[in-house]
């Protein structure tokens, strides 16, 4: 037998981002980020496969054969869409916000659930960075001490192009064009979802010749495809 086939892969992405950064009395620090993102992925590939040669000379697609079938044929196309913005606070360095919002559409979702909401926030306390601690004989062995804990919910985009639909492939048998039932499809199909939880504190000791980090996390998934 000999295969011939040919695909073409392409994948387009483009970003935009705006950002606004600012100190206010070397105390306060602000940044501000806003963006939009589209990503675009289609691929075309044909292909056959000859077998039954009619003379043993032949090795190449070209040749004699006298059965051919269809192979490594594929046409898919999938987009993802996105709004997105992101703000980081600290004061002097000891406490610190950040929050973080998207708004994502995507295109292998049903019609009505292809848009999702996922945002998180985290707070964090330098203790180290305090006067009390300073000033403490402890500071003499631990020069960082940090407090921090987080939240967010993500969405899974990791899914076949048309996931949502009922499809059907084609073929032949005995030389005669068929149709046969390829995927079952959800017309409920939407967002799969991971609410994280992230919980925990980090040290350096004898001028951070040691590090100390433990923490506590949790992933609860909803909606699991």
């Amino acid at each position: 037998s000999a295969s011939n086939s040919n695909s073409k892969y392409f994948r387009s992405n483009w970003t935009n981002t705006l950002t606004f950064d600012t100190q206010i009395n070397n105390n306060h620090n602000l940044k501000v980020l806003i963006g939009h993102e589209e990503i675009y992925r289609k691929v075309e590939g044909w292909g056959a496969v000859r077998s039954g040669l009619s003379d043993p000379f032949y090795s190449s697609y070209q040749g004699g054969f006298t059965n051919i079938v269809p192979a490594a044929n594929v046409q898919a196309e999938n987009g993802l869409l996105s709004f997105f913005s992101t703000v980081n606070y600290d004061f002097k360095k000891k406490y610190l916000f950040s929050f973080n919002f998207r708004r994502d559409g995507l295109s292998a979702l049903a019609a009505g659930n292809k848009w999702g909401n996922f945002g998180g926030g985290s707070l964090g306390w330098n203790i180290s960075e305090e006067a009390f601690f300073q000033n403490s004989g402890l500071s003499s062995v631990v020069n960082n001490l940090k407090l921090r804990g987080s939240y967010g919910v993500v969405g899974n985009s990791s899914l076949d192009d048309y996931a949502s639909l009922s499809q059907y492939n084609s073929g032949t048998y005995s030389g005669f064009p068929t149709l046969y039932f390829g995927q079952a499809g959800n017309s409920g199909l939407k967002w799969e979802t991971s609410k994280k939880i992230d919980l925990g504190f980090s040290a350096g000791l004898l001028d951070n010749r040691f590090t100390v980090e433990a923490s506590y996390y949790q992933n609860n998934i909803d909606g699991l495809i």
